[in-house]
């Protein structure tokens, strides 16, 4: 039976980070990965001389300072991945006007205003108080609640809501609701709506959000999204981890009620902790079991709601789209309406990537990338029942073929509006549905960023779970997920591993 000091589930960002804090502290470290390469969301694909992002398509925290860049740096591999900032937040297209926006708040508001000139006092109104409830969401993190003694926990909560007003004030309030009362302008609500990416995300998780790609937090690693992954791969190989490809984690096993060790492609294999940097919901009841699980943990994993899915579109193009005005800023464009006979469709408004503009080597010469997202809603999940772990053949069943491919063509269609003459450009499509992401990643219904941030529904783990010698790392145990909490997770569990 192979033996290891630690097992990790997943090669995913979360994963990495965990396995290289490992690694230098001297322990024996294995990573199981049920796919051929690295990277989980933040993967990087190629077909036919075009390389496309799977599902991360810039990276914050990545500059000077933060997390992602500093840990990268104590890693040593500054110089193996390069960020370049991208030239632009988001721009935001209706189909009577583009508005071009800048980097950083004042300009963001004097673009939106001149869009909406009657809106302008409201608009600045609304955006101080954006900018209030974030620099209390920052203070908030910087305070670590989780880290405090059980009497630094009571003043903590006690003293709550006059040293955090706002975050006590919106964090169950949806942002919708907010920018309703600031502002009246029906297409103006849409387009503020549209920069909070979810839905029903709370007002707090939205003014992060806003702060991140409107003030120029975001970042691009040259040579796709991959580049991270790979680069923290290639540095825990290096040092003595080591990685299994294609290798499926089938059951955690236990002796005397603690961990020892896991079953992955029929081998067991002994190891003093787990680390699941994969879906917790599915690493609890299948790996798991709720036999060996607290019943309101349990419940509590069963009701709790996992982030919004996204249908996406892959294009290869017989163009340069720098040529014909573009210079990689992404685009949220919003039609006019979206097709009633499209329910599986959740969001009102389609993402627009072009990456190769960010870097040119992802298209062969005098080509380009195009990457079309829109989220998706339930209903497409409760239209195509099928099974999207590896290995099933739901890609064979007819009926989700067929939705597939109608949700693919009417969102070429949708960015045909936005850019005319596009389909006459394509040289090579591919479709993704939630199920393609969470046959991938292994998410459940294909979750894009871990738990829910709707303001009714936030949730996370804790990076010690109910099962001594399980360890979590990764999207569950941060709200909001992304690229930056799965680096900060995967130091914190090691650094709960390492205490012993």
């Amino acid at each position: 039976m192979a033996e290891y000091d630690v097992v990790i589930i997943g090669a995913g960002i979360a994963g990495l980070v965990t396995g290289n804090y490992l690694i230098d502290s001297g322990k024996r470290v294995l990573i199981v990965e049920q796919i051929k390469y690295p990277g989980g969301c933040a993967c990087t694909f190629g077909k036919q001389g075009y390389k496309f992002d799977g599902a991360v398509h810039w990276i914050s925290q990545a500059g000077d300072g933060g997390i992602v860049r500093s840990i990268l740096n104590e890693f040593g591999l500054d110089g193996d991945v390069r960020f370049d900032r991208l030239p632009a937040p988001p721009q935001v297209w209706l189909p009577d006007k583009k508005i071009k926006l800048s980097f950083g708040r004042e300009s963001v508001v004097e673009s939106l205003s001149g869009a909406f000139p009657d809106e302008s006092k409201n608009l600045d109104a609304f955006w101080k108080e954006a900018e209030a409830t974030l620099k209390q969401l920052w203070r908030l993190v910087k305070r670590r609640p989780s880290k405090m003694t059980p009497a630094g926990k009571l003043l903590f909560n006690l003293s709550f809501p006059l040293k955090f007003g706002k975050i006590a004030k919106y964090h169950k309030k949806k942002a919708s609701e907010v920018i309703a009362r600031y502002l009246s302008d029906e297409s103006l609500r849409l387009v503020l709506q549209t920069m909070g990416i979810f839905q029903d995300i709370s007002f707090v998780l939205y003014a992060w959000f806003n702060s991140v790609s409107l003030e120029g937090d975001a970042y691009y690693p040259a040579g796709g999204i991959r580049a991270v992954p790979d680069a923290l791969a290639n540095r825990f190989i290096s040092r003595g981890g080591e990685i299994r490809y294609r290798c499926r984690a089938e059951r955690i096993v236990f002796k005397d009620k603690k961990v020892s060790g896991m079953v992955a492609n029929g081998e067991e294999i002994s190891a003093g902790a787990v680390v699941s940097a994969s879906d917790a919901t599915k690493t609890f009841m299948n790996l798991v079991g709720e036999d060996k699980l607290p019943p309101e943990f349990v419940s509590d994993l069963k009701e709790w709601k996992v982030s919004e899915p996204f249908f996406y579109v892959y294009l290869g193009l017989n163009c340069n789209l720098r040529e014909r005005g573009f210079d990689g800023s992404p685009i949220w464009y919003i039609p006019k309406d979206i097709d009633k006979k499209f329910p599986m469709l959740g969001g009102r408004a389609l993402g627009i990537g072009m990456p190769s503009l960010l870097d040119g080597s992802l298209a062969p010469e005098g080509k380009s990338v195009l990457i079309l997202g829109m989220a998706a809603s339930c209903a497409f999940m409760d239209a195509c029942p099928v099974r999207a772990e590896s290995g099933a053949n739901y890609r064979d069943d007819e009926h989700y073929k067929a939705v597939k491919e109608r949700v693919g063509e009417y969102m070429i269609d949708i960015a045909e509006e936005a850019i005319p003459g596009l389909r006459e450009d394509i040289d090579l499509k591919i479709f993704a549905t939630p199920h393609t992401f969470e046959r991938y990643t292994g998410n459940l219904h294909g979750a894009s960023s871990g738990w829910s941030m709707a303001a009714d529904r936030q949730h996370k783990l804790s990076v010690n779970t109910p099962a001594p010698g399980l360890y979590l790392a990764g999207h569950w145990t941060m709200n909001p997920g992304g690229v930056p909490a799965a680096f900060v997770s995967g130091k914190l569990a090691a650094e709960e591993i390492l205490k012993g």
